[in-house]
């Protein structure tokens, strides 16, 4: 992919130090679907294509669902403590997103409609 850069140079530009601590590798499948995000682990896709697993930047796992027609209808994780976070989608009749539900270890803390 041409904006997909592994290397550039810069004449005249300032010096720059990296620490190898810093640095995160990506990796990417033939779809370009991300499959490896370094120290967060790896990512999970259905045969559809839709992203099913992986980590949140914060490194929790975290799992996702879909119905039929591909739209995403869940996400869950577990935090570092004892909480378990989901988030539900549900889709009016026109098929556009219409309502987002927020629940903390099963009770709900958020119902935004749109």
């Amino acid at each position: 992919h041409p904006d997909q850069r592994s290397a550039e140079t810069l004449t005249d530009g300032p010096d720059i130090t990296y620490s190898t601590d810093q640095l995160t590798t990506y990796e990417y499948n033939a779809l370009d679907q991300l499959i490896n995000a370094g120290a967060l682990g790896g990512f999970v896709y259905d045969e559809a294509g839709n992203l099913t697993g992986g980590y949140t930047p914060e490194g929790y796992a975290f799992e996702a669902a879909y119905d039929a027609e591909n739209r995403m209808t869940s996400v869950a994780y577990a935090d570092g403590g004892s909480s378990l976070h989901r988030t539900e989608f549900v889709y009016g009749a026109n098929n556009f997103l219409s309502q987002i539900k927020k629940y903390d270890n099963g009770i709900l803390t958020a119902d935004t409609r749109i």
